[in-house]
């Protein structure tokens, strides 16, 4: 092989290289840009997420205290607004929070459950301590 014959594949080879490098990097910048726009669109609906599940349990607590049928009524009502609409929060984030729809469907039953456990308060306090 002459000098010529090896600076010519060195070269071709280092424009293939370069060129390889190049969609690498185009690759690499689209998928940080997917993952970016992913990390966005958690990041907004992650504080609605913590506002409802905070409300959710944060109601089913009141509802475990008050006496009065009316009163419990009235309360389970307002719980039950909440944990709707921790449902249809929890619709939009299966995807871009994927792992955490499980827990958020189990939280959305907590209303009912406490309001089922009325006379039990044994299984009343324990069920709110783990939805805590």
């Amino acid at each position: 092989m002459t000098k010529e014959t090896a600076t010519l594949i060195a070269a071709g080879l280092g424009a293939v290289i370069s060129i390889l490098n190049l969609l690498l990097a185009g690759n690499f910048r689209k998928q940080e840009e997917m993952r970016g726009a992913i990390r966005l669109a958690a990041a907004e609906n992650l504080n609605d997420v913590g506002r409802l599940v905070h409300e959710v349990i944060a109601l089913s607590y009141v509802l475990a205290k008050v006496n009065s049928d009316q009163a419990h009524k009235e309360k389970h009502e307002k719980a039950r607004e909440a944990a709707d609409r921790l449902k249809s929060k929890r619709l939009d984030v299966r995807y871009s929070l994927w792992g955490i729809e499980e827990g958020l469907r189990t939280l959305t039953q907590i209303p009912d459950w406490v309001a089922h456990t009325r006379v039990d308060t044994k299984r009343r306090d324990q069920l709110l301590v783990a939805a805590s």
